[in-house]
C-alpha cells in the first residue's frame, strides 16, 4: 500500500470510529418522540400530544432551529384547534422566541400578535405582549416608531395595576427600552432621564440586584460621551451586582467602551478579551460581533491597521454565521475605513457596496408584510385523506396476495418435494464456499487494519514532542507513556514561548483508536489556543478548551473529552502557572511534596452542565525542583495485595515518587515502573498510563 493510500485509509479509520456514534442517540431519542406523537395523534390524546410535542422542540432547539419552529407551529395549531387556552398564552411566547432566534423577525410578530389577541380576550399580561412586540421591532431597526409606541402602551397596561411588583418591573424594562430607542436617534439626554426614572422604581423594588445591575451598567454606557467620572461611577455601583457570566461579559463589553473613550486602549482590550472568553465559553455567540467591532475600532485609533482588519473580518464571520444582516452594517462600514488607510480603494469599493446591498436588503425585508397563514387545519385534513388513500391501498394488495396465495397453492405443493433436495444441498455448498471466502476476506481485513493501526500509531508519535526536545529545556526528566493498546489516549505536550515554557499531560476519554483521535483533536485545540495572544493564564486555556470541545461534541451524550493539568513556567522567573482538570501538579522539595490542586471538571460534555472556571494557582520554583503529573491510569492499575484485587491508588503512587525523589530522574523512572510491574503481576494492563516528572534546573 502507498503511504499516501495508508494516510488516507488511517484517517478514515479514526474519522469512523470517532463520529459513528455522534449524534445517534440524540437522533434515536428523537424518533422515539415522533413515534409517540404519531400514537397520541391517532389516539386523540390532545394533552398528551401537547406535552410530547414540547420535548421534541425542546430536544430540536440547540440542533435544529428550523425544525423546533416546525413543531412548535404544529402545537399552536393543535392548542388552538382543540381550545386548550391553558397552553395557548405559553406556545404563542414560545413560537415568537424561537423565530426571534432564527432571524425571523416577521413571523415572530405574527406569534407575538396572536398571544397578544389571546392576552385582550382573557385581560391576561398585555404589557409583557407590548414588550415583546416593541422588541422586535427595535431589533434590526426595523421600526423605532412602532418599537417605542408599544413600549408607551406597555406602560399603560402595567400602570393600571401599580402595586403588582411584577407590573413596577414592567414599566422598568419599558422605560429603559424608550431610552434604548432615543438613543439610536442620538437623543442622549432623553434616554438618560428615562433610564433615570428606571433606576428610581428600581431602588425602591425587594429582590432587585439583577434589575439594578442592568440600570447602573446601561447609565454606565448612557454616559460615556457625556461624563467620563458619572460613567466610571455607574460602572462601580454596577460591578458587585453581577451574578452570571451574561451580565459578566455585558459588563466588560459597555467597560471596554468607557476605556476606550479615555485612550486607556490596555484596559479596554483586557476587558474586550474577557467578553471574548466568556461570550464563547457561554455560547454567546450573538455578543461576538460587538465586541470584534470594538476591538477593532481600537486598532483604526491606534492605527494597526492589519489588527483592525482582522476584528472587523471575525466579527463578519459571526454575523454571517448567526443570520445578523443589521450588526454587519457598522462593520462591513469599518472595513471601508481600514481599506482606505491601506490604500486599497479597489477593497473599499467592494465593501462599500456590500455595505448598500445589505443596507438595501434590510430596508426590503423591514416593508414585509406580517400577515401569514399557516393554514395547518388544512394540511392535517390533507394528510388524513392521504393515509384514507393508503389505507385503500394496503387493503386491494391483501386482497390480490390472497388471490395469488389460492391460485399458487397446488403448485407449491407439487414443485416442494422435488425443490427441496436441490436447495438444501445447494445451500450447503454455497455455505462452504462462503465460508472459506469470508475467512480469507476477515483475515486480509484483519492484517490491513493493523497495518493501518501501526502506522496510525507512528502518525501519533510524531505529534507527541521529541525527547530530546525535553532534553534541552530540562537538565534531568522522563516520561511514561504506556499504551493499553497500540494507541493512546494518553498524550503530553511541550511549547516554547518568549516568556513560557508551557508543559502539559492529557488523558483522553477511552483508550486504542477513540482515544487516539481525542488526543489528536485535543493537542490540535490546545495548540490553537495557545497560540492567542489575548490568552494570558493556563485557566483561561482550560476555558477555551472546555468550550471547543463542548462545540465539537454537543450532540454526544457519551462525556467525550479529556482531563488536562497546564503548566506554564517562566523561562527567567521561575514562576509556575498551573491550573488542571482532575490532573494534579505535585512539587517536590527537599523531601517535603507540595500538591497544587486541579479542578473538578472536566473539558468537555458532562452529564450535569457546569460553569465552573478553572482555577490557576503560582507557585515560585527553586533549583533542584521536581515537578510530577500523572493520569488515573497508574492509579488505577489493578494488582494483588494480601490476596485481594485492589487499585494501585494515588497515594501509593506518590509515597514511590517521594521515596525515590533523591535518584536521578532516568533511574526514577525505573524504579516506578518495575513498582507497576510488581503491582501488576498478571492482571491486564487497565488504562494507558502516563507519568511525567521534570526537575528545574
Amino acid at each position: 500500500m502507498g503511504s499516501s493510500l495508508r494516510w488516507i485509509f488511517s484517517y478514515l479509520i479514526f474519522a469512523t470510529l470517532l463520529f459513528a456514534n455522534t449524534g445517534v442517540q440524540a437522533e434515536n431519542k428523537l424518533i422515539t418522540l415522533l413515534r409517540d406523537l404519531d400514537q397520541f395523534t391517532q389516539e386523540g390524546n390532545t394533552e398528551a400530544k401537547l406535552q410530547t410535542l414540547k420535548k421534541i422542540v425542546d430536544q430540536t432547539e440547540s440542533s435544529n432551529l428550523s425544525k423546533s419552529i416546525h413543531y412548535a407551529n404544529i402545537a399552536v395549531g393543535v392548542a388552538e384547534k382543540n381550545q386548550v387556552d391553558s397552553v395557548l398564552s405559553y406556545w404563542y411566547g414560545r413560537l415568537g422566541h424561537l423565530c426571534v432566534q432564527q432571524g425571523e423577525q416577521l413571523l415572530a410578530l405574527e406569534a407575538f400578535h396572536k398571544g397578544l389577541d389571546y392576552a385582550r380576550d382573557h385581560n391576561d399580561q398585555l404589557g409583557w405582549w407590548h414588550l415583546e412586540i416593541g422588541n422586535v421591532y427595535y431589533s434590526d431597526n426595523i421600526n423605532l416608531v412602532k418599537a417605542e409606541s408599544n413600549y408607551h402602551t406597555a406602560i399603560e397596561e402595567f400602570s393600571k395595576d401599580s402595586t403588582d411588583e411584577n407590573s413596577e418591573k414592567g414599566i422598568c424594562v419599558a422605560l429603559n427600552n424608550i431610552g434604548m430607542v432615543h438613543e439610536k436617534k442620538g437623543q442622549q439626554l432623553s434616554a438618560i432621564n428615562n433610564y433615570l426614572k428606571a433606576l428610581e422604581i428600581r431602588e425602591s423594588l425587594k429582590n432587585n440586584e439583577a434589575l439594578l445591575f442592568h440600570s447602573y451598567s446601561i447609565l454606565g454606557s448612557a454616559y460615556v460621551k457625556k461624563n467620563t467620572d458619572s460613567s466610571q461611577y455607574f460602572f462601580d455601583l454596577a460591578k458587585p451586582l453581577i451574578t452570571n457570566n451574561s451580565e459578566k461579559l455585558d459588563y466588560n463589553l459597555r467597560l471596554a467602551a468607557l476605556n476606550k473613550s479615555k485612550k486607556d486602549y490596555e484596559s479596554a482590550i483586557r476587558n474586550l478579551n474577557s467578553a471574548e472568553i466568556l461570550g464563547l465559553k457561554s455560547n454567546m455567540l450573538t455578543e461576538l460581533p460587538q465586541v470584534y467591532r470594538l476591538r477593532a475600532q481600537i486598532h483604526l485609533e491606534q492605527a494597526d491597521y492589519q489588527s483592525a482588519a482582522k476584528y472587523a473580518k471575525k466579527g463578519l464571520n459571526y454575523t454571517a454565521k448567526e443570520h445578523m444582516l443589521a450588526a454587519s452594517l457598522p462593520l462591513l462600514q469599518q472595513m471601508v475605513q481600514i481599506s482606505e488607510k491601506q490604500q486599497d480603494f479597489r477593497k473599499a469599493f467592494e465593501y462599500q457596496q456590500l455595505y448598500l446591498n445589505y443596507e438595501d436588503s434590510l430596508s426590503r425585508e423591514n416593508l414585509k408584510s406580517a400577515e401569514i397563514n399557516y393554514e395547518l387545519e388544512e394540511n392535517e385534513k390533507e394528510v388524513n385523506h392521504l393515509k384514507d388513500d393508503l389505507n385503500k391501498v394496503i387493503e386491494l394488495e391483501h386482497q390480490l396476495e390472497d388471490e395469488n396465495k389460492r391460485q399458487h397453492e397446488v403448485l407449491v405443493g407439487i414443485e416442494w418435494g422435488l425443490g427441496i433436495a436441490l436447495i438444501m444441498g445447494g445451500f450447503l455448498l454455497w455455505s462452504a464456499i462462503q465460508q472459506r471466502k469470508q475467512k480469507k476476506e476477515i483475515t486480509e481485513s484483519h492484517e490491513e487494519i493493523m497495518s493501518s493501526i501501526k502506522y496510525a500509531e507512528t502518525i501519533q508519535k510524531a505529534i507527541f514532542p521529541k525527547r530530546d526536545y525535553f532534553d534541552h529545556v530540562f537538565k534531568q526528566h522522563f516520561i511514561i507513556n504506556r499504551a493499553k493498546e497500540n494507541l493512546s489516549g494518553d498524550f503530553y505536550y511541550l511549547k516554547l514561548t518568549s516568556k513560557n515554557i508551557l508543559v502539559a499531560l492529557g488523558d483522553c476519554t477511552g483508550h486504542g483508536v477513540p482515544g487516539a483521535m481525542l488526543s489528536v483533536l485535543g493537542i490540535s485545540l490546545l495548540n490553537e489556543t495557545v497560540r492567542r495572544d489575548e490568552v494570558s493564564t493556563p485557566g483561561e486555556v482550560l476555558d477555551l478548551l472546555k468550550y471547543h470541545m463542548n462545540s465539537n461534541f454537543e450532540d454526544s451524550e457519551n462525556g467525550d473529552g479529556m482531563d488536562l493539568a497546564l503548566v506554564a513556567i517562566g523561562r527567567d522567573t521561575g514562576i509556575i502557572q498551573y491550573s488542571g482538570s482532575y490532573i494534579s501538579l505535585h512539587i517536590m522539595r527537599n523531601g517535603e511534596l507540595t500538591t497544587l490542586k486541579a479542578t473538578k471538571s472536566s473539558i468537555g460534555k458532562t452529564p450535569v452542565p457546569t460553569s465552573i472556571e478553572f482555577e490557576d494557582h503560582t507557585f515560585q520554583l527553586e533549583p533542584g525542583d521536581r515537578l510530577y503529573m500523572f493520569s488515573d491510569g497508574f492509579p488505577d492499575q489493578f494488582g494483588t495485595d494480601g490476596g485481594r484485587v485492589r487499585k494501585f491508588s494515588r497515594r501509593r503512587l506518590l509515597k514511590v515518587i517521594q521515596e525515590s525523589a533523591d535518584q536521578p530522574m532516568v533511574k526514577q523512572k525505573q524504579i516506578l515502573l518495575d513498582a507497576l510491574e510488581e503491582w501488576k503481576q498478571n492482571e491486564e494492563q487497565t488504562d494507558d498510563i502516563s507519568v511525567m516528572g521534570l526537575q528545574w534546573k
